[in-house]
């Protein structure tokens, strides 16, 4: 008995799996981008309520979003991260 399996059956076996992991993945991101902002609005709105102080108010959303890098931040991090990984990476294999 003898399979015939060519390129396009063992990608395909091969490359779907992984395609929908990337779409999860895609899409735990989405979830997590799209829940994050109507979290901390409704926590906002809380504080609202509580608070009868203008002042007391912006010391509470100071803080509470003191936790919260702006998304630029996280890029530069990230970018900086690589930039660094790839300078180790091109030193070592200098050095070798």
């Amino acid at each position: 008995m003898e399979f015939d399996v060519g390129l396009g059956a063992a990608a395909l076996v091969v490359g779907f799996p992984l395609l929908l992991l990337g779409f999860i993945g895609f899409m735990g991101r989405l979830e997590t981008w799209m829940l994050l902002p109507a979290e901390r609005a409704a926590a906002v709105v809380e504080l609202l309520e509580q608070v009868d102080e203008a002042d007391d108010l912006e010391r509470a959303v100071t803080s509470m979003m003191a936790g919260v890098a702006p998304a630029q931040a996280v890029r530069r991090r990230r970018r900086d991260a690589l930039r660094s990984a790839r300078r180790r990476r091109s030193a070592t294999a200098t050095a070798d």
